[in-house]
C-alpha cells in the first residue's frame, strides 16, 4: 500500500500485555499496515508486578518490523510513542535496566502511599491525585526503603515509553502527560514537585528533563534488530490515555471517552487543573501545552476478563456465545472484578475480587455474564465519581482494544444508561502517538474527527439498575 509523497509516520505503543506498531500515512493518518507482539507480566509476589525491559524492546523490534513488512516498508519520517502509565524503570547512565520494571498493577508501596496520605494539606493539594500505590512515586520510594544499592547505582527512573524511546535514540527526557501521573508532579504548578521527592526519600536526580510531547527527543541510532532508517526522528510521544485523547479529537463538555484495555480509563477534558476533594479521581496533563483531563481509573478490566476466561477454560468467542445464555443480572450472580485492587472509587489497593451469591442454580454461562457485568458495573462507578467531581457526562465515546465486541458494546451502554459512541478506529493511542510524530516533523497537524462506527442506545427497561445496586452493595471485598 502506498503512503503517499510525505511518508509515514509509525506509532509504537507499549501496553501492559503487548507492544504493537501502527504506520500512518503522514498525509491523512490513514493505517497502513499494524502489528502486535505480546509481552508477559510477572508476579514473583503477591501484589508485585513487574516486566523485563528487554522484552519490551525485542517485542518492539519485531512488532516494527513486521508492521513494516505488511505496508510495503514505506519511507518512515518521523515516530512517536505511547505507553502504559505509571512504571518505574531503574537504568544505568547508558539506559540498560538494573531490574525488572515495576508495573502500575503492583500494589506492594501500601506503605508509601500512606506517608503520602499523611502529608500536610498543601502538598496533597498540589499532587492533585489519589494517593494510592501503583503510582511511580510510591513504587519508586519502596525501591529506595528495599533496594538501595540499586537506586544509588541507577541514574534514571524512567516511564516505560521513556526508557524504551532512550534504547531507540540514546536520549533520556520524559513529558507532562506520564510526569503528572506519578505522584511526584506539582499538577497546579505544571512541574515536578521538590517537596514529594524529599517527602518519599527519593533523590531529585533520578527524574528527567521534561520537554512537550510533540518535540523531537532524539534519532534512531544504529542498532542491530531495529527495522526503522537511523536518523529517523523520534518525538517525545505521550502516556497512552493522553494519546488516546489527542487521537480521536478533542471531547466537548458532557461527552466522555471510555477506553478499555487492561484497565479501563472514563476521560473528561478540562480546561483548568480543577482538584477533585474526594481524592477519587485523577487529574493529569494532556499531551499538548496548558490542557489536562479528569480520569476515573478502573484497575481491572481486561486484566479480570482474561483471568477468568483462564480460570473457567474459554476463549474470548465462547465467552461471549455463553454469556448470551444468561439473563441480564445473571440470575443474582455478582461479580467483583478487584483482582489487584481498584483505584475509582475506592481507592484501595487492598480490595480484592470474586463470584458473590453462588448457587446450584447457576451455571457457567451465569459465571461469565457475571464478570462482563462486574467490569461494566465497575465503568460505571467511574462515570458516577466524575459526575460527582463536576464533570458531567451526557454522552460517552469508546475506544479501545478490549471494547470490539458488539455484545459488550450493547451491555456497557445499557448499564451506564447513555448513548455510546463507538469509535471504528481500534488504534486510538497509536493514532495519537502518529499525530504527535507529524507535529514534531513538521507536518500539518491533523485534526481528527472520530470515525463513529455507530451509535448505540441504551435500552429504556433498566433492567441493570437492581443487579448494579446489588454490585454497589456487595463491594467492597477486602484481602
Amino acid at each position: 500500500m502506498s503512503s503517499g509523497s510525505g511518508g509515514a509516520v509509525l506509532a509504537v505503543d507499549l501496553g501492559t500485555g503487548s507492544v504493537k506498531a501502527v504506520a500512518f500515512s503522514a498525509e491523512g493518518l490513514e493505517v497502513l499496515g499494524r502489528a502486535s507482539v505480546p509481552v508477559a507480566v510477572s508476579a514473583p509476589r503477591a501484589g508485585w508486578a513487574e516486566a523485563s525491559p528487554e522484552e519490551w524492546q525485542r517485542a518492539a523490534d519485531a512488532a516494527v518490523d513486521e508492521c513494516l513488512g505488511r505496508c510495503g516498508r514505506p519511507r518512515i519520517a518521523g515516530v512517536g510513542l505511547s505507553g502504559q502509565m505509571h512504571g518505574v524503570v531503574l537504568c544505568r547512565e547508558d539506559g540498560a535496566p538494573l531490574r525488572p520494571a515495576v508495573l502500575w498493577a503492583d500494589t506492594r508501596s501500601r506503605e508509601e502511599a500512606e506517608r503520602l496520605r499523611e502529608s500536610p494539606a498543601e502538598l496533597r493539594r498540589r499532587l492533585a491525585n489519589p494517593l494510592v500505590a501503583g503510582m511511580a512515586g510510591p513504587s519508586l520510594a519502596w525501591l529506595v526503603r528495599k533496594e538501595p544499592a540499586g537506586v544509588e547505582e541507577a541514574a534514571w527512573a524512567l516511564q516505560p515509553k521513556d526508557w524504551l524511546r532512550a534504547a531507540l535514540t540514546g536520549e533520556v527526557a520524559t513529558e507532562p502527560s506520564d510526569a503528572s501521573a506519578t505522584l511526584l508532579w506539582d499538577v497546579p504548578a505544571d512541574r515536578w514537585c521538590d517537596d514529594a521527592f524529599a517527602l518519599l526519600g527519593i533523590p531529585r536526580r533520578l527524574a528527567p528533563a521534561v520537554r512537550r510531547s510533540a518535540d523531537v527527543a532524539g534519532r534512531v541510532r544504529q542498532r542491530a534488530g531495529c527495522s526503522i532508517q537511523p536518523g529517523t526522528p523520534v518525538v517525545h510521544g505521550g502516556a497512552d490515555t493522553a494519546c488516546a485523547l489527542f487521537g480521536t479529537a478533542t471531547l466537548p463538555r458532557g461527552t466522555i471517552q471510555i477506553s478499555v484495555g487492561t484497565g479501563a480509563q472514563v476521560v473528561a477534558a478540562v480546561e483548568s487543573p480543577q482538584v477533585d476533594p474526594s481524592g477519587t479521581t485523577h487529574l493529569f496533563r494532556s499531551v499538548m501545552p496548558n490542557s489536562w483531563y479528569a480520569m476515573g481509573a478502573v484497575q481491572n478490566a481486561g486484566l479480570a476478563f482474561e483471568r477468568a476466561w483462564r480460570w473457567l477454560g474459554i476463549g474470548w468467542e465462547e465467552a461471549y456465545r455463553l454469556a448470551e445464555e444468561a439473563p441480564p443480572g445473571s440470575a443474582g450472580l455478582t461479580f467483583l472484578p478487584h483482582l489487584s485492587g481498584e483505584r475509582t472509587p475506592y481507592v484501595d489497593s487492598t480490595l480484592r475480587g470474586g463470584w458473590l451469591g453462588l448457587g446450584l442454580e447457576h451455571t457457567r454461562a451465569h459465571l461469565v455474564r457475571a464478570v462482563l457485568e462486574g467490569v461494566a458495573f465497575a465503568v460505571r462507578q467511574a462515570v458516577d465519581a466524575l459526575r460527582e467531581a463536576g464533570h458531567p457526562a451526557a454522552e460517552a465515546r469508546l475506544v479501545g482494544g478490549g471494547s470490539r465486541h458488539p455484545s459488550w458494546q450493547r451491555m456497557l451502554a445499557d448499564v451506564l444508561r447513555l448513548p455510546l459512541a463507538v469509535v471504528a478506529q481500534p488504534d486510538a493511542s497509536s493514532q495519537g502517538a502518529a499525530r504527535l510524530a507529524a507535529m514534531g516533523i513538521g507536518m500539518p497537524a491533523q485534526t481528527p474527527s472520530p470515525a463513529v462506527g455507530m451509535v448505540i442506545e441504551p435500552g429504556s427497561d433498566f433492567r441493570y439498575e437492581e443487579a448494579f445496586a446489588r454490585f454497589r452493595a456487595r463491594a467492597p471485598l477486602r484481602g
